[in-house]
């Protein structure tokens, strides 16, 4: 198996465990999204191996905010409404990629994270 075989076959397996959790309407139009774009399927691998959305109220916690923010994830009931125009940022959200610099404030989409230590030391 080639190597973007391996990946749609991971990302398949990923977004029927996605589907299995419930908490989106239609993970069907994030299928075709992803397809067999290499940067996308690279993002879903992301979001799995972070594992954010097995926090406990992660989820819910992502859709307070986005609430809160004006980020226009539409919700209805619990589950997120998955729409085309949004799966790029949904996808960034999973992947815990939107940070905030403590400093002016400013809202960053940034997949480079590492942690900061309480000492404020890197790691």
């Amino acid at each position: 198996m080639n190597f973007r075989e391996g990946m749609k076959a991971l990302g398949e397996n990923f977004l029927n465990e996605f589907e299995s959790l419930g908490f989106f309407n239609d993970i069907g139009l994030i299928r075709e999204y992803v397809g067999d774009n290499l940067h996308h399927l690279r993002k879903l691998a992301s979001i799995r191996k972070a594992g954010y959305y097995k926090q406990p109220g992660y989820i819910e916690r992502l859709i307070q905010v986005s609430a809160a923010e004006g980020w226009n994830l539409k919700i209805v009931g619990e589950k997120i409404i998955v729409e085309p125009e949004m799966i790029d940022l949904l996808l960034k959200l999973l992947n815990n990629d939107r940070l905030r610099s403590p400093i002016n404030n400013e809202l960053f989409d940034s997949s480079a994270k590492q942690p900061v230590r309480k000492d404020g030391t890197g790691p």
